[in-house]
Order: structure tokens, then C-alpha cells, then sequence
């Protein structure tokens, strides 16, 4: 027996169409559960892929022709430089804040 459910249907149905009876609903519900469900399984182990690191074992050295440099004086030059660029910028901005102001 189905239970008539209150749609506006076109003229070709005819009155004792039923839309869905209630083992259809339970069928397309638990297909719907299936479905969703389908949607989080993991998926199969062909298509996985390997995320683990291949490391070496053994220890790196450098090639004999690589020649360590020791950059701490040329470090220390280029910071000299800069403090004195900085200190003359700082002296010409003093004398413009003296000048400031001032009209001639």
C-alpha cells in the first residue's frame, strides 16, 4: 500500500501514481548510506604511495678541491663600512634639523 504524498503532478500521471513506495525509500537510504560511507574508506593499497625517506648511511666529506674561506674579515670590513656610512648620514641629518627652520 503507498501513501499518496501531496505533489502537483503534470496531467499524464494518473491519480493512483505513487512516487515512491516504502521499500523503494529504504532502498535508496541505504544505498545513500553505502555511498557516503564509500566516501571515507581508504583506498586501496595499489594506489598508495611511499611518503618514507631513503636517508645515506654513510657520512658526506667534501671533495678535496673545496677550499673553506674565512669570511670573518671581509665580515668585519663591510660592517665598518657601513657604521661610517651610517655615521655620515647621521651627521647630515643633524645639520639638517639645525638648518631647519631657518630662513636665510
Amino acid at each position: 500500500v503507498c501513501s499518496r504524498v501531496p505533489v502537483v503532478l503534470p496531467s499524464f500521471f494518473t491519480p493512483s501514481f505513487c512516487l515512491l513506495s516504502s521499500v523503494t525509500m529504504r532502498v535508496l537510504a541505504v544505498l545513500a548510506l553505502v555511498g557516503s560511507a564509500a566516501a571515507f574508506a581508504p583506498s586501496p593499497s595499489a594506489f598508495a604511495r611511499s611518503v618514507s625517506l631513503n636517508a645515506e648511511t654513510e657520512e658526506w666529506t667534501a671533495p678535496p678541491e673545496w677550499k673553506e674561506k674565512d669570511f670573518e674579515a671581509q665580515i668585519k670590513k663591510l660592517e665598518k663600512e657601513a657604521e661610517e656610512r651610517l655615521d655620515t648620514k647621521i651627521d647630515e641629518l643633524k645639520r639638517n634639523i639645525a638648518t631647519a627652520g631657518k630662513s636665510d
